[in-house]
């Protein structure tokens, strides 16, 4: 059980905001990388705009989200911000003893994905 941090940066041409979202419990990085994508980033509509079948743009998509993976959330260039652009990011909670972790999801501090 790992407690991480959910955060958000939105970026406009006269503004930035940044923020903790949310704090998650899950096992590892991948499972809140996948709550991220299916939920706030959108990051698998990286691959599902991409046909299969056309080989080379499909790879390029795969190779995007794994990137994003491995970067911890989206780092990408922020460019034409007339509405602005989120990202979200994750990281975890370093040093919190596992009765803090269930304290946090009783209180509703914290939300549990874990699968």
């Amino acid at each position: 059980m790992k407690l991480f941090k959910i955060k958000v940066a939105h970026f406009a041409p006269k503004d930035l905001h940044s923020s903790i979202q949310e704090y998650v419990v899950a096992n590892n990085d991948r499972d809140v990388f996948e709550y991220l994508a299916n939920g706030y980033a959108y990051w698998k509509d990286i691959i599902e705009s991409y046909d299969e079948l056309d080989i080379d743009t499909y790879d390029e998509a795969l190779e995007t989200y794994e990137d994003i993976y491995n970067n911890k959330g989206d780092d990408r260039e922020v460019y034409d911000l007339y509405y602005g652009a989120t990202q979200y990011s994750w990281e975890e909670v370093e040093l919190v003893d596992d009765s803090v972790i269930e304290l946090m999801i009783k209180n509703e501090l914290a939300k549990n994905i874990e699968k």
